[in-house]
C-alpha cells in the first residue's frame, strides 16, 4: 500500500477517528493531500466518513474510522488452527494442564526478551515492553501516570482465539507482571468490546 495511505490508516487504528485536519496535523501532510488519500481508501472500503457536529452551530466536520476490511489489514496471527490447536489442549490435558501450558509459554517470552529489560529503570522497560508488544503486532502505546504507568494495546495480534480462550489475554498480563517485575492489572480487553486492551503498572514489585 501507498506510504501515506498507510500511515493514515495506522493513525486512525492508533488514535481513534480523525478529521482531515488532524490526520494533516498528525502526519505532517497538508490537507489537501490527506484528502486526496482519504477518497481513495474510501473507494477501497477501508476508511468511513461521518458528519460530527462540535455544537449547536456551524457546519459539521466529518471524521474518518477504519471499516471492517481495514481492520483485517492489521496482523492477525492465528486463528482456524490455533482455535483447534488449543481445543484439542482443552480436551487431553483438561483445564489446568493447559493452563500450565500457556503459562510456560509465557515464561518463554519473558525469558526471550529478558536481555532487553535487565538493568534498566522501570519506565525504561515500560518503554521496551510497547516495542515489543508492538512489534509482535499490538500497535501498543504507553504514558506516566501519577501511580505508575498505563500501557494500551490497541490491536490484538489472536483477536478470534482470544474471544474463545481469554486465558489468553491474563498471558500478555503474566508477561508485562514477569518482564516488568511489578504490579500489573488488566482494566481493559478488545475481546469485551473495548477499543484497546488497557494495562496499569504500578511500582510495587512482585
Amino acid at each position: 500500500m501507498q506510504r501515506t495511505r498507510q500511515q493514515i490508516l495506522d493513525c486512525i487504528k492508533l488514535k481513534g477517528p480523525r478529521s482531515v485536519e488532524g490526520l494533516a496535523q498528525e502526519l505532517g501532510v497538508v490537507p489537501v493531500t490527506i484528502r486526496a488519500h482519504l477518497s481513495v481508501l474510501e473507494k477501497e472500503n477501508l476508511v468511513k466518513g461521518e458528519d460530527v457536529r462540535s455544537g449547536r452551530a456551524g457546519r459539521p466536520s466529518v471524521v474518518y474510522s477504519l471499516t471492517e476490511r481495514a481492520e483485517e489489514l492489521f496482523p492477525r496471527h492465528y486463528d482456524e488452527l490455533t482455535n483447534e490447536i488449543l481445543t484439542a489442549l482443552y480436551s487431553t490435558e483438561g483445564r489446568e494442564g493447559a493452563l500450565q501450558v500457556l503459562k510456560r509459554i509465557g515464561e518463554n517470552r519473558v525469558s526471550l526478551h529478558a536481555h532487553r529489560m535487565a538493568g534498566k529503570k522501570l519506565e525504561d522497560r515500560v518503554k521496551e515492553a510497547a516495542l515489543i508488544m508492538s512489534k509482535e503486532g499490538s500497535l501498543a502505546t504507553w504514558e506516566k501516570l501519577e501511580s505508575g504507568f498505563s500501557l494500551k494495546s490497541r490491536n490484538c495480534p489472536y483477536l478470534h482465539v482470544a474471544r474463545k480462550f481469554p486465558e489468553l489475554c491474563r498471558m500478555e498480563q503474566t508477561f508485562l507482571q514477569k518482564s516488568l517485575n511489578t504490579t500489573v492489572e488488566m482494566t481493559e480487553c478488545i475481546g469485551d468490546g473495548n477499543s484497546a486492551c488497557t494495562f496499569l503498572v504500578r511500582g510495587k514489585k512482585v
